[in-house]
């Protein structure tokens, strides 16, 4: 019968194995708390100190553990054996046991690649950085991002929200004519390279795909929300809190106001420590 004991029972009586014979026995000593990712995130940060909640470390943990193990068998000169798939582990202790002539210890160290699930982190990119820094595809290509602020990706971000109202798409053409208009540009005067340009532009950050067995596209939902905001944060953000801070007036609005106290603050602070601002 299979007693099961934990961790806590075993330290706390300060048992000790005392076999006489046995076939075999596995021993699994695991915390149960950190089976979950809330608590391994926990452990992370508080038992390791790390800031991050990555993976990373517990590799390190593990590869530590390992290099104990292989110490432990090399300094006693104890066999190591890596099964291979479909090894029997009974006929290896078998084969290991005709030459084993001790009256005890350990007859060889074994380690088996068994299937477990793990957690895993990963890097994440900044989703900034993917629509206005360039990006590298599959093939190795480079393509350039859209510059944020850059009047020439601004009208490309601005057609978008007016061509996903088009049920039919739009082509390289429409884009051209809309995006000239936006840059108050002859449309005329705009290349189909410089459009299809744009267009790799677009379609490498899935803002738009290109309809099947058509040379027309339409806008993705990921580029109406990317086109939206971009413009949204350009438009009544920057252009209108940056006019405010630039702009001197008798009667300062809420930013101007803040940025005023802001560096009153600073100038106060560095006049009480006595430095030079």
């Amino acid at each position: 019968m299979t007693i099961p004991r934990s961790v806590a029972d075993v330290l706390t009586t300060r048992t000790l194995f005392d076999v006489e014979c046995i076939d075999r026995m596995y021993l699994n000593v695991y915390v149960p708390g950190l089976q979950y990712a809330p608590s391994l995130v926990a452990y992370v940060h508080r038992q390791l100190g790390l800031p991050v909640a990555s993976t990373a470390p517990l590799a390190r943990i593990t590869d530590r553990f390992s290099a104990a193990v292989h110490r432990f068998a090399d300094t006693r000169h104890i066999p190591w054996v890596d099964f291979v798939k479909g090894q029997r582990k009974d006929d290896v202790m078998h084969e290991h046991l005709q030459h084993f002539t001790a009256a005890e210890g350990v007859v060889f160290v074994g380690r088996a690649q068994e299937k477990t699930p793990l957690f895993r982190t990963e890097k994440r990119r900044d989703a900034l950085a993917v629509i206005t820094g360039p990006v590298t595809t599959a093939t190795g290509t480079r393509v350039p991002g859209l510059r944020f602020a850059d009047q020439r990706s601004h009208a490309l971000l601005s057609a978008l929200l007016v061509f996903r109202l088009h049920p039919n798409g739009f082509t390289n053409k429409d884009l051209r004519t809309l995006t000239g208009e936006l840059r108050g540009l002859d449309p005329e005067k705009v290349s189909a390279g410089q459009m299809t340009y744009d267009l790799r532009r677009l379609k490498t950050r899935n803002l738009i795909v290109r309809i099947e067995g058509t040379h027309r596209y339409r806008v993705t939902n990921h580029g109406l929300d990317t086109a939206k905001f971009l413009t949204c944060v350009h438009g009544r953000v920057l252009r209108t809190g940056l006019a405010e801070l630039a702009t001197p007036t008798t009667t300062p609005g809420r930013l101007r106001s803040a940025a005023t106290t802001y560096c009153n603050a600073v100038d106060t602070l560095t006049g009480t420590a006595q430095l030079a601002a």
